[in-house]
């Protein structure tokens, strides 16, 4: 099983240049975590052999616990610090509904909100068989088919993206009024203005 999203990665300086990435979509079950960490079954659902899945599938929320094993089509968002694969997710938080990495080799999903990181149980996950990751070009432009992860309580969408925290190139949710990917990393939200929306398509 691949251990993370298929990507080509420029770097220089704080500068991120992604080119051409694409992304992977898996059936069945997964480990939650990439070749070299633990693997295993159990009680924990979503922990077993992963497969890739090249069908298409129409994108769709699935809701999930962190008991159940993870669906058909999620979309994988690339891996934490710690190996564990992390997945395309939401889930609701102080009336907010927020984009959200879920971690099943871990059976839960995190949020970040507000400066706080937060362990969600009950989740949605996202499926899709054919997205991508898009740079905005002009800065503030939205790319045509990105995909909202969620909602403020006012009502303002929040959009699924992935840039660079401290040691990796991890998911986060965007917020379009301030040019700015926040990615919860270390128990707090970590900005970033380099970014990537996950589109449709």
């Amino acid at each position: 099983m691949a251990n993370n999203c298929s990507q080509n990665v420029e770097l220089s300086g704080n500068v991120m240049h992604l080119v051409n990435s694409t992304v992977q979509i898996y059936t069945g079950t997964t480990s939650g975590r990439s070749n070299g960490g633990k693997e295993g079954g159990g009680s924990n659902g979503g922990r077993g052999n992963g497969h890739v899945n090249t069908e298409i599938i129409s994108l769709r929320w699935v809701h999930c616990t962190g008991r159940d094993a993870l669906p058909a089509g999620a979309v994988l968002a690339g891996e934490d610090p710690d190996g564990d694969l992390l997945y395309v997710g939401r889930a609701y938080h102080d009336d907010n509904q927020l984009p959200a990495k879920v971690v099943p080799g871990k059976g839960f999903a995190v949020v970040s909100n507000a400066g706080q990181v937060v362990r969600k149980e009950s989740f949605e996950v996202l499926c899709c068989g054919k997205v991508s990751w898009v740079r905005p070009e002009h800065g503030s432009v939205i790319p045509p088919k990105a995909i909202i992860g969620g909602r403020t309580s006012t009502g303002e969408a929040l959009y699924i993206g992935r840039g660079y925290s401290p040691v990796k190139l991890m998911m986060g949710k965007i917020v379009p009024r301030e040019q700015t990917l926040y990615i919860a990393y270390g128990g707090w939200e970590y900005p970033t203005t380099q970014y990537e929306y996950l589109v449709e398509g």
